[in-house]
């Protein structure tokens, strides 16, 4: 015995709630954490499909755009209090990394291992420029 198909309009019906339902858990994922191939897997949608879907529907990429953005401010704070709370267990570098990107006087922290290199650096010409020349500009003895 066969199973009769649904009528086309009752098909569609069936097919555009499927769909409603999986583009709201899309967005919920997605506002949780940003990654569109994490937020398809648990929603059970193809990649592809939401592509397709942001192609076809600019309002529908519009809001795919600001829940990646929810979901990467969510991530910023989580990240944001992890140092801080690193800093408050009295943690140097937590310490430094947030000082060098939240006060414009420790700025240089992050860069004081490139400013090392680039003084052995120099100071590595310097030598090369005394050898190359010290016989060429000696001052001359008094007699």
């Amino acid at each position: 015995m066969e199973i009769p198909a649904l009528p086309t309009s009752k098909r569609k019906e069936t097919i555009t709630k499927r769909q409603k339902m999986q583009r709201e858990l899309l967005f919920v994922e997605l506002r949780k954490n940003s990654v569109m191939t994490v937020a398809c897997q648990k929603a059970g949608i193809p990649r592809s499909t939401v592509y397709r879907w942001m192609n076809d529907d600019p309002e529908f990429m519009n809001l795919i755009e600001q829940a990646v953005s929810e979901g990467r401010e969510t991530i910023n704070d989580m990240a944001e209090s992890v140092v801080i709370k690193k800093v408050r267990e009295e943690n140097l570098n937590a310490a430094k990394y947030w000082l060098s990107h939240n006060k414009s006087q420790y700025r240089a922290l992050g860069y004081r291992n490139f400013d090392s290199n680039a003084r052995q650096e120099l100071q590595r010409i310097k030598d090369t420029f005394k050898k190359l020349f010290s016989g060429h500009f000696r001052k001359k003895k008094k007699k």
